[in-house]
């Protein structure tokens, strides 16, 4: 069972806390959570993974698709994803694929929010 909820933080940010399995059958859930911030003009996610068990390449496609919709939406800006507290074997997903570049790698929510703050959000 997959589950995904928001939370809102700065003015144009928010939290998707993922929890259970991100997978084919469950990533139009990410999908959906990531329009309605967009569509609320928050480009900057911060993905809390604390909860999340497992993803396959369902889930981090979902992932960069959240990426592409918040750059477009956030043309000045870029809007971003950062990704926090990853789980051992996702961690080694994004470093080996190299999507650290693109989807930004936090051991904590505190951190990561400094940094998306001082980065102006990207």
């Amino acid at each position: 069972m997959f589950s995904v909820t928001t939370e809102a933080v700065a003015a144009t940010g928010a939290v998707l806390r993922l929890r259970g399995e991100l997978d084919l059958d469950s990533v139009v859930q990410l999908d959906e959570a990531v329009t309605v911030c967009v569509t609320a003009g928050r480009t900057v996610l911060l993905v809390d993974c604390t909860e999340l068990g497992f993803c396959d390449s369902s889930g981090i496609s979902g992932l960069i698709r959240g990426h592409r919709a918040v750059t477009a939406a956030d043309p000045a800006d870029g809007g971003a994803v950062h990704l926090v507290n990853l789980p051992p074997l996702i961690r080694r997903i994004i470093d080996v694929t190299g999507l650290g570049h693109v989807l930004p790698v936090h051991p904590d929510l505190s951190t990561a929010l400094a940094v998306a703050t001082a980065e102006g959000g990207r």
